[in-house]
């Protein structure tokens, strides 16, 4: 009995609480209500044209100004985006002929759709240069159909998923592709500066057509420097170093027997052109035992050397590991 006299105190107390939350509720809504008609009221006698209405008037929502639209001459036209697309599909296809006929007998190249088949220029994703039995180099690109290079990576043609974005399972394969990505960089650097610093000198900032044509050249010139510079690795294992002398040496950091996987590429397109097509042109250095500025720029950080002819200090000459 005692219990069940608690429990309705309880309900009792509860249900007086929040009936009078309700009164205070409904007092207070009413009081707002009665304080906007006393203000109405007294806002009435300085008459509509006062100009104490326009400072109490409710203010309009704002609204996010609309972009401006471009003008019909400023609007890309489907008819120059195909012109577009249709030069660059001709610019990688003049990029990857060229290499071709430089290479003939010593790799095979072919550019390469999504689903990793051949494909005609304008549906490429990637280039693919194979010499046999060694190395099967591929280039990512930056758009569908543009010699844009943006990733490259070294496969044995043995492995059987070679695509652009995966990784090789052997060890010479992977650390050759840490070499490629420098030299990747390298070019693309080297022709970006060398195809946009004579529009900059001119003031040519403006001209969107200038810088988009510049920028296809570069990516053209870095596309066919990086080929060259992979179709000099035809002799990678058979190829001894310049210093050593051996054909494989102890990588410090695996400590597996890898070959020299380190071929200048800081040279010119000519010269680039003459060891893809002449093996005996070529250099090869284990990564242990090359140059500092083989690898970086002797000038410092973010420094492109535009003059590739600059003689490199020759690399300390050290005994095989």
């Amino acid at each position: 009995m005692r219990f069940r006299r608690k429990t309705i105190n309880r309900k009792r107390r509860k249900f007086c609480h929040w009936q009078g939350k309700r009164v205070l509720a409904q007092s207070s809504l009413e009081r707002m209500k009665l304080a906007r008609d006393l203000f109405a009221q007294a806002m009435e006698c300085f008459g509509s044209e006062s100009p104490i209405m326009s400072l109490v008037e409710r203010p309009s929502k704002r609204r996010r100004p609309a972009p401006p639209t471009p003008d019909a001459a400023e609007r890309p036209s489907p008819a120059g985006a195909d012109q577009a697309a249709a030069a660059a599909a001709s610019a990688l296809e003049a990029a990857v002929s060229r290499v071709r006929e430089t290479v003939k007998g010593l790799a095979q190249i072919s550019v390469i759709d999504g689903a990793g088949k051949e494909c005609r220029p304008a549906d490429a994703v990637e280039v693919r240069l194979v010499c046999p039995d060694v190395i099967c180099g591929i280039v990512a690109l930056g758009r569908q159909g543009y010699p844009e290079p943006i990733r490259v990576v070294s496969f044995s043609p043995a492995e059987p998923d070679l695509q652009a974005w995966n990784y090789s399972t052997h060890w010479a394969h992977r650390r050759l592709s840490t070499v490629g990505t420098r030299a990747l960089n390298f070019f693309v650097a080297r022709a970006r500066y060398a195809g946009l610093q004579p529009l900059m000198r001119s003031g040519a900032r403006e001209d969107g057509s200038q810088v988009d044509g510049a920028c296809m050249r570069a990516g053209e010139a870095a596309l066919e420097d990086l080929l060259l510079w992979l179709a000099t690795y035809s002799d990678l294992f058979s190829k001894p170093c310049q210093v050593t002398g051996c054909v494989l040496a102890a990588d410090l950091s695996s400590q597996v027997m890898l070959p020299p996987l380190l071929r200048p590429y800081k040279l010119s397109n000519a010269k680039l052109r003459e060891a893809a097509a002449d093996p005996s042109k070529r250099e090869a250095y284990h990564l242990h035992v090359a140059s500092y500025s083989a690898i970086r720029s002797p000038l410092g950080r973010g420094h492109v050397d535009t003059n590739p002819s600059n003689p490199a200090p020759s690399p300390p000459q050290r005994g095989c590991r």
